[in-house]
């Protein structure tokens, strides 16, 4: 699914956008337990909510049977 796979690159955090949800407005940050430390407050977005994430989920699903 990613070009660092190819290369044995082992990133500490991966940053996603649009194309999780179809282009429907939603990211993600993947990392590293020891990189995904915040402060109460200190992550949030603008971006998501619940059709975001449905079409994130239906873009999954259909990006699992290729």
């Amino acid at each position: 699914m990613f070009a660092f796979q190819h290369y044995g690159i082992d990133p500490d955090m991966i940053i996603l956008a649009k194309g999780i949800a179809s282009g429907m407005p939603l990211s993600a940050v993947i990392a590293r337990d020891e990189v995904m430390r915040w402060n109460d407050g200190g992550h949030g977005s603008t971006f998501g909510g619940p059709v975001s994430c449905a079409s994130a989920l239906a873009t999954l699903r259909l990006s699992r049977r290729g």
